[in-house]
């Protein structure tokens, strides 16, 4: 089973983060602090930090597992769910297999296109793998990431456990992923979101997910690049509880034609 966090276990509704690639449960530290009414499962994906053992990383084994964790601890076996980039993907894979599980889902910057950039990715990070343990090129990379330096130990540990085989397994995974067939038969409410500054591969992904989904609405986040939820948690938090709530969405978002 994933290893995970639970927060707010006496509250009623529960939500489940799915993290991005190369990072872990720590990265929906702002989120959970500001969503204490809310039941909260923060697990971490296979091969990342609480759930090395779990072996190997794919998107499809990775929904399966988050199916399991749903049905064993989310209240009535049911949830809200929200996932980031590669968390995003395999938010849309569980949504395929197990829709019944998911009351709405919100993903932010999901690749679902070819891209020459996802391709050529594996091949960059094995060019820089000799300097994965290396504090200088960790903060250089946190630092472009747009990630605050307080996370800097949680993601060197990420960085070290990742070296090698699994972050190539993950990265593979991460760029050869496409929007199941099925989709179109999920009635779960879907929110597909995209920053502004993120490339026009992510905008068109972005905009293909909300047309394959029956019950959904894409939008761009003005001004925000990809780790959004780290350059403005309050915003993400909002937007967040606003889909949850089926409330009207911040005024950041406009809606992709």
């Amino acid at each position: 089973m994933l290893g995970f966090k639970e927060h707010g276990k006496e509250n009623s509704t529960t939500v489940l983060f799915v993290h991005g690639s190369c990072l872990s449960n720590w990265m929906w530290q702002p989120q959970i602090e500001q969503m204490r009414n809310y039941h909260c499962l923060v697990p971490d994906l296979p091969e990342h930090q609480g759930s090395f053992c779990e072996k190997p990383f794919t998107i499809s084994n990775s929904a399966e597992q988050l199916a399991e964790l749903i049905r064993k601890k989310a209240h009535d076996k049911y949830t809200h769910v929200v996932g980031l980039s590669l968390g995003g993907q395999v938010v849309i894979q569980l949504l395929s297999i197990a829709p019944e599980l998911i009351q709405s889902a919100m993903v932010s910057g999901v690749l679902v296109k070819p891209a020459l950039r996802a391709k050529l990715l594996p091949f960059v990070t094995m060019l820089c793998s000799p300097f994965q343990s290396n504090d200088y090129f960790l903060r250089t990379k946190l630092k472009q990431l747009g990630i605050p330096m307080m996370y800097f130990n949680e993601f060197k540990k990420d960085s070290l456990i990742l070296y090698g085989n699994p972050l190539q397994r993950i990265l593979k995974e991460n760029a050869e992923f496409r929007i199941p067939t099925n989709i179109s038969e999920c009635p779960s409410r879907l929110l597909s979101l995209v920053g502004e500054k993120e490339s026009r591969f992510m905008i068109q992904s972005c905009r293909d997910i909300g047309d394959a989904f029956p019950n959904s609405q894409a939008c761009v986040v003005d001004g925000m690049k990809h780790h959004w939820s780290f350059h403005a948690p309050a915003l993400f938090t909002k937007t967040v509880v606003s889909w949850i709530e089926s409330k009207k969405l911040p005024k950041e978002l406009r809606a992709l034609n």
